[in-house]
């Protein structure tokens, strides 16, 4: 089963278990998300991946959050690269500290202290010192053979 596959899977099971917790048909829930019903019975099956506004109407109808809805699904994730997920602990939150600190800097001439701003400098920064990290292993890794 591919890792696509694996993330349908754990999602349809979650909407099963949580359509069945409240005692409905696939019918019912269709009807009260506005879902096609096809579409429900080939996600709880793991055969098909339900579009993002689906599964809002989805979670929107059992009454839970979409990342009630998705938890199970998350450990199924495979990053890219997964050696640029780091073991220690994450650096970001010194960088908002540093980014909060800088009120008078502008990026474009948008202030740097702008959510959207923001996060993707983290994300920048973020990925830069994961990188090096992976950069850093690899180079001790070469020094050990």
């Amino acid at each position: 089963m591919g890792k696509k596959n694996k993330i349908a899977r754990a999602l349809g099971l979650k909407i099963r278990k949580l359509r069945e917790e409240k005692g409905w048909t696939i019918n019912q829930l269709a009807l009260y998300a506005g879902v096609n019903p096809t579409s429900i019975m080939r996600a709880e099956r793991g055969e098909s991946e339900l579009s993002l506004g689906n599964l809002l109407r989805i979670a929107k109808a059992l009454k839970v959050d979409l990342n009630t809805l998705v938890e199970e699904s998350m450990d199924q994730i495979v990053l890219g690269d997964e050696e640029l997920v780091p073991e220690e602990k994450d650096k970001t939150p010194d960088i908002y500290e540093i980014i909060r600190k800088a009120e008078n800097l502008n990026f474009k001439g948008i202030p740097v202290n702008e959510p959207d701003v923001k996060q993707a400098i983290v994300e920048a920064i973020t990925f830069a010192i994961r990188l090096k990290a992976k950069e850093k292993r690899q180079e001790n890794n070469k020094i050990e053979e």
